[in-house]
């Protein structure tokens, strides 16, 4: 168990790397993201879902270090009993931390295709965390690739703190799922407005 989830966490981070920016108060960002997730059953029998969406998210930079950040995305889940299908919406507040931030807040997790059970059963609340930090260097298979501008890696985890039901042996148990995600964003608003660190380093 503790293999696989050390593998997890170390495939997810690898498809988490992008072009990434600091931000200064008034900074926005809006665009199409897409993540990778794994979603586990820790009480009991050891089980997990392997997931993957899209979606759109938003962040504002409300001070030189505290920003907020927005998410809807659809969210398609395999596991060994079946596959299900969510809309998530995470919003969190991140704190600047040296060149990465510190991200807390909530996650609602709605149900649209249980697999047999009621969606609204399945549909729960987690809270959860985000880690970021750049650097300058990032691996492209064999190879690693340097960017002045640097790289963002992010990392989200997340436990439910409401439970949702699953079938053992004929009967109908409980779990509250532990959540380790990647997250890929892509800030297209930067093409269209001047208000990014990017865009007054350029104005100097």
């Amino acid at each position: 168990m503790k293999k696989l989830l050390l593998f997890l966490a170390i495939m997810l981070t690898a498809f988490s790397t992008l072009n990434a920016q600091d931000y200064n108060k008034g900074d926005w960002e809006l665009g199409p993201m897409i993540n990778i997730d794994a979603n586990f059953k820790i009480k009991g029998d050891f089980d997990f879902q392997i997931g993957g969406g899209a979606g759109l998210y938003g962040n504002y930079a409300f001070t030189d270090v505290i920003k907020g950040i927005f998410e809807t995305k659809y969210d398609f889940r395999w596991g060994t009993d079946g596959n299900v299908q969510y809309i998530n919406v995470p919003a969190l507040v991140c704190f600047k931390i040296g060149t990465g931030y510190i991200g807390v807040g909530a996650q609602y997790s709605f149900c649209i295709d249980g697999n047999g059970f009621s969606t609204g059963k399945l549909s729960y609340t987690s809270a959860i965390m985000e880690f970021s930090y750049k650097t300058k260097w990032a691996r492209s298979g064999n190879y690693m690739i340097y960017s002045e501008e640097g790289f963002r890696n992010i990392l989200r985890i997340g436990y439910a703190v409401t439970s949702i039901p699953y079938m053992a042996s004929g009967s109908t148990l409980k779990y509250n799922p532990f959540l380790i995600e990647a997250v890929l964003r892509f800030d297209i608003a930067k093409y269209f407005t001047k208000n990014n660190l990017k865009a007054k380093r350029r104005r100097r």
